[in-house]
């Protein structure tokens, strides 16, 4: 019979993304070889640590970015085996909404707005945390607010936004629908040749 070991080797190929100031933790594994293993990494993010006889990368980190961290994994065979694996390590800042205020929309034609933020672990999920949108318009998942408004006036709602990691953030905005924008002059006083002319032109509702 011959038996072949293939070796050590580390079987986690990915890591969660973290957060700056959000408490974090996944073990890291191997296969084959001689247990117990013992681990082993590059620099780590401030504030996390990695627990040799287990594997545990934990702790709080309080930086962000994106990090290239090298683990090794040593068995305890004699001779003994090592493998490496690098693997990639996103710490996100917490979300925080960006769009603070939203132009004029108007009644009967349809429109959308897209709201935006900065930091946050993806995917991120928005809701209506309070207040009514203005009639015919529906704020989706994904931070649109699209639709036909059938109403004018002006509307206050707060919209809030949550992380894969739990953070929340909201923001509270104005919306306001104008009146549909039409020229009421009709027509125009004549003029002559060689002389001075003037006359105004009027249009009602849109925005000013």
């Amino acid at each position: 019979t011959l038996v072949v070991d293939l070796g050590l080797y580390i079987t986690t190929t990915s890591l969660p993304a973290g957060g700056q100031s959000t408490s974090y933790s996944t073990t890291l594994a191997a296969s084959l070889g001689t247990t117990p293993y013992t681990w082993s990494s590059t620099t780590l993010p401030t504030g996390l640590y990695l627990t040799a006889a287990t594997g545990e990368l934990w702790g709080t980190p309080t930086t962000t970015g994106t990090y290239s961290i090298t683990f090794t994994v040593t068995d305890a065979g004699s001779p003994a085996m090592s493998s490496s694996r690098t693997l990639s390590l996103a710490i996100t800042a917490a979300p925080v909404i960006s769009t603070t205020s939203l132009t004029n929309g108007m009644i009967n034609i349809g429109m959308t707005r897209s709201l935006a933020l900065t930091g946050g672990a993806t995917p991120v999920t928005w809701s209506l945390a309070s207040g009514s949108l203005p009639a015919g318009l529906t704020l989706s998942t994904a931070g649109v607010i699209s639709g036909t408004p059938t109403a004018t006036g002006t509307s206050t709602f707060t919209v809030g936004v949550t992380d894969s990691l739990g953070r929340y953030d909201d923001q509270a905005l104005t919306l306001t629908i104008d009146p549909l924008f039409i020229v009421t002059t009709a027509s125009l006083p004549d003029g002559g040749v060689g002389y001075p002319y003037s006359t105004t032109l009027v249009a009602t509702g849109g925005s000013g």
